[in-house]
């Protein structure tokens, strides 16, 4: 580059000038470096570059080119990865995750769960509704307009199948009998009616003479006309119906069931009348 230094009469004319035609300036240097013999003490008259006891001095820089050894460029910034709450397998499964930077939330069972809104509001209506009352917050991992969403009453394992059902559109494997209970819960929750039918086929092969009753009454509240066609099925053999409303199933029915009890109850009749 190239440097003019001058001191400034009154009349704010330069004066007593000094050039440097190819100045470098690093970061290791400073302007000041290389004007040691700019002027002496002596030399300065108080008359003529003194104005209330100070002193101007002009400088004039004019940059001619960049040293590329100089001149470092800025990183660019690392992008956010945050990993998936579910297992991913395969490239596929990662595209899908990384393909658009987490914006949703969600805090479940004391964890805070990474997700995406435009993932979430196309798999459930109720997670659209949701999504549109949640509040925002700025970061939280997924830049600005961050949506904040609170799940009351489910565990953070449970949340976690869901999500890889609604990423992936398939469950944990294998589906064990208490996770295929609880998911079916969710899934109903969320209507996710084809996550529901993998949970019920999960459970067809779990009833039996001790569990029937409590997959009965679940089928009763979540409305699971596969659970609870093979539940009524299986007490229609007059062996396991005898049996089962020996050890109190009579009552555990009418309380938690009354519908499947009915629907016994006519078969049952049914069957007496044609025998």
């Amino acid at each position: 580059m190239h440097a003019r230094i001058s001191f400034s009469h009154h009349a704010s004319k330069p004066s007593h000038t000094q050039t440097k035609a190819d100045y470098r300036f690093s970061n290791a240097t400073s302007l000041n470096s290389g004007w040691r013999d700019f002027t002496k003490h002596e030399d300065l008259d108080a008359e003529k570059h003194l104005k209330d006891d100070c002193l101007t001095i002009l400088c004039d820089v004019t940059v001619t080119g960049l040293d590329t050894e100089d001149h470092v460029e800025a990183a660019a910034p690392e992008p956010t990865v945050v990993e998936p709450p579910f297992g991913m397998r395969g490239q596929l499964a990662e595209f899908i995750w990384n393909k658009k930077e987490v914006d949703v939330q969600i805090d479940v069972g004391g964890e805070t769960l990474p997700a995406h809104r435009r993932i979430l509001e196309a798999a459930s209506p109720v997670f659209k509704a949701h999504l549109t009352l949640a509040s925002a917050t700025t970061g939280g991992g997924g830049g600005c307009n961050t949506a904040l969403l609170r799940v009351d009453d489910m565990d953070a394992e449970v949340f976690k199948a869901l999500l890889q059902f609604i990423y992936l559109d398939s469950p944990p494997r294998p589906l064990e009998k208490t996770m295929a209970e609880r998911l079916l819960v969710a899934a109903d929750r969320y209507e996710l009616e084809k996550l529901k039918l993998i949970c019920e086929a999960a459970l067809l092969r779990h009833v039996d003479r001790s569990s029937v009753a409590a997959a009965l009454a679940l089928a009763e509240r979540h409305h699971c006309s596969v659970l609870m066609t093979a539940c009524v099925q299986f007490l229609s053999s007059p062996g396991n119906l005898e049996a089962f409303m020996a050890s109190g199933g009579f009552a555990q029915l009418k309380t938690g069931c009354p519908s499947a009890l009915l629907e016994l109850l006519v078969k049952k009749m049914m069957r007496e009348e044609q025998l």
